[in-house]
Parts: C-alpha cells; structure tokens; sequence
C-alpha cells in the first residue's frame, strides 16, 4: 500500500517494469480497515495491512497506463 499516487508510481518503477500482467489499483479508505494497520516508515506513506482487507474499504479502481517498456505513466478512474 502507499499514501498517494506519487509514491504508488514509484514503488511500480523501482520494483515491477518488468512484470507485464495488467494491474489494477484499489483506492482504499484506511479507516475502514478492520485488520491491524502498521506504518514502518516515519513519513508513513507505505501503511501496511496485517491481514484481510475487508471489502467496505475499498472506494474506488484505477486503471494503470503503462508505457511499453513497462514504466508505470498514470493512473485513471474506472
């Protein structure tokens, strides 16, 4: 998870160009999260879930543009 687009952007640069699947975004509402929510990082950008993602908490999808090489462009609502 990240907080934000920017930082979403990029996580898929550093670590996922080279993964050609297609790739979905789920815009998340944090405070609807029943599981435990850990932030590792003093900015705390990158939250991550311990557990399920219960379904309430997602508000939204995002489509991701990708340039041929892989590199992560934008994102667009559904």
């Amino acid at each position: 998870c990240t907080s934000g687009l920017e930082p979403l952007r990029n996580v898929g640069n550093m670590f996922y160009t080279g993964d050609t699947r297609d790739y979905l975004v789920l815009v998340i509402d944090v405070t609807k999260i029943t599981s435990e929510v850990r932030y590792d990082d003093p900015e705390r950008i990158y939250p991550h879930i311990y557990g399920p993602l219960n379904a309430e908490t997602v508000i939204g999808l995002l489509d991701v543009e990708r340039s041929a090489d892989g590199t992560f462009i934008k994102f667009t609502e559904r």
